[in-house]
């Protein structure tokens, strides 16, 4: 595993595309599915320098949310869940073992479909 340096740098301004928007879910059908409020993620970039390599560097969005909200997440790591409802939230565990904030967006072929949407978690205080 690479030993890794991670810190902040709030100067970073987000262009429009690339801070993503999660929708609220409002389908009624959604009603059941329990997952932290929106007002709790937050997406900040993270920069990181691999000391391996110092002269490295790299910005990456993240997903920010405290414990609570990471834990009210479902986890879904070799499916999706069933479902598809704009706004669902879950958490993905990659082999690495990294988790992801995965949500169903708008999708450009229709109101009947979902895209899926994914951000690495950083998890604050």
């Amino acid at each position: 595993m690479l030993d890794i340096q991670k810190q902040q740098f709030p100067e970073r301004q987000f262009l429009s595309e690339e801070k993503p928007q999660i929708p609220e879910m409002i389908d009624p059908q959604g009603r059941c599915w329990d997952q932290p409020d929106l007002k709790n993620i937050r997406f900040v970039f993270v920069h990181e320098i691999i000391k391996w390599f110092p002269f490295k560097k790299k910005y990456i969005l993240k997903a920010v949310m405290n414990q609570v909200a990471f834990n009210k997440l479902k986890t879904y790591s070799w499916t999706q869940p069933t479902g598809c409802y704009i706004g669902k939230m879950w958490k993905c565990r990659m082999a690495n073992g990294e988790f992801f904030l995965c949500w169903f967006d708008f999708s450009s072929k229709g109101p009947a479909w979902c895209s899926t949407k994914s951000k690495p978690i950083l998890i604050d205080g």
